[in-house]
């Protein structure tokens, strides 16, 4: 299995960058979407330390790329919301709002 994949992520016609990094020994992956100005993260990131950062970013429940596209985030920062994110918006109609 690879260690790190990067992957062009579509969404609303957007496009942002998936980043997969292979959690060693396992089939599990550490997930992020980085996009112009938010990113979206796998649950494994700690909510605290990402408010502190005080950017937009949003954390999900989902082991896979398109399970995070799917679904609604668990998490959104003070910064997100600041710019329009919501919880009721799935990980597709936030990547245009964090572009």
């Amino acid at each position: 299995m690879e260690t790190v994949k990067l992957v062009p992520i579509e969404a609303n016609g957007v496009t942002a960058e998936g980043v997969s990094v292979n959690i060693p020994g396992t089939e599990l992956e550490i997930l992020q979407v980085r996009c112009a100005h938010g990113m979206l993260f796998c649950g494994i990131f700690d909510k605290t330390v990402l408010e502190k950062l005080d950017f937009p970013a949003a954390v999900f429940s989902a082991p896979h790329f398109s399970d995070m596209l799917e679904r609604k985030p668990v998490f959104l920062t003070t910064a997100a919301k600041a710019i329009g994110a919501n919880e009721d918006m799935t990980g597709a109609e936030l990547i245009p709002c964090f572009s």
